[in-house]
């Protein structure tokens, strides 16, 4: 089994991962967590969704194509296109601490 190091940023470069105790600027959370937002189509009733995670992005989206790094070690669960098609590309991974606690980042 391998063992979560700790966490870094998974974006940015080398320094800026490794020593930033916020997001490192310009990168900002787009859609924090603990937010609510609308999964349904255009047009429908809506459908609210509890929001378990950051979105971060660079302003005016400069952050397409940027290179993204794992959080820490770990083991994929998933890579491929989500089911439901709503994230497009995802990856998942499985962090295990010492202690056996387990963490998914995506």
């Amino acid at each position: 089994m391998l063992f979560c190091d700790g966490f870094d940023w998974p974006f940015g470069d080398a320094i800026a991962r490794q020593t930033s105790v916020g997001l490192p600027p310009p990168w900002y959370d787009a859609n924090p967590f603990g937010t609510h937002y609308n999964l349904a189509a255009k047009g429908d009733p809506p459908i609210w969704a509890f929001h378990p995670g950051g979105d971060f992005n660079l302003p005016q989206n400069a952050d397409a194509h940027k290179p993204l790094y794992a959080m820490a070690n770990g083991e994929v669960t998933f890579a491929g296109l989500w089911p439901s098609g709503s994230w497009g590309n995802l990856i998942i991974i499985r962090h295990t601490w010492p202690d056996g606690t387990r963490v998914y980042s995506r």
